[in-house]
């Protein structure tokens, strides 16, 4: 029903783990083994559950891709935004600013499962640290939940996360 968009070199990859969602295997291992489609990965993840989501709901592959693009752009040109009115700048800038990231990251953003959801969780890591820096009141919970989601979107978001808060602990 329709040809499969494909507009970055691994789409393919991602679209196949993500039908494997809409078929009741939640955590993909390998989609294009048969029989391996029922095994446990060995790290967890949910981008792929997240990324069917709109086909879960009942809309179309096609549409539940291009709904993705467009969800997690304006989450991360939302998140972006915050993160710089964040560091005083003014709106304006901010809003030049989360616009000129967003130019720069537009084609990662294409890659359905992986940089359409990281990117937002690594920007909204970063806010809840900036807010932690400046010690905030109550920053502590929402930094370790950003913190610790990301281990279960990406592995190497997570360990940017660690060597990220690693460095500031070591710096202290």
């Amino acid at each position: 029903r329709g040809v499969t968009p494909q507009l970055s070199y691994d789409a393919m990859f991602y679209y196949a783990r993500a039908n494997d969602v809409t078929r009741g295997h939640f955590y993909v291992t390998n989609p294009y083994f048969f029989e391996h489609r029922d095994d446990r990965t060995s790290i967890a993840t949910f981008n792929d559950a997240v990324i069917a989501l709109p086909q879960l709901l009942g809309f179309s592959f096609n549409t539940g891709y291009y709904a993705n693009i467009f969800l997690w752009a304006i989450a991360l040109l939302f998140l972006l935004y915050t993160f710089f009115r964040a560091h005083s700048l003014p709106p304006t800038l901010g809003f030049l600013g989360a616009v000129w990231c967003y130019a720069g990251l537009y084609g990662d953003m294409l890659r359905p499962g992986v940089m359409q959801i990281i990117y937002p969780l690594y920007i909204l890591f970063l806010l809840f640290f900036w807010r932690y820096i400046n010690q905030k009141e109550g920053s502590m919970l929402p930094l370790a939940i950003a913190a610790g989601i990301t281990a279960y979107f990406y592995t190497f978001l997570f360990m940017a996360v660690i060597a990220t808060l690693g460095v500031y602990f070591l710096a202290l």
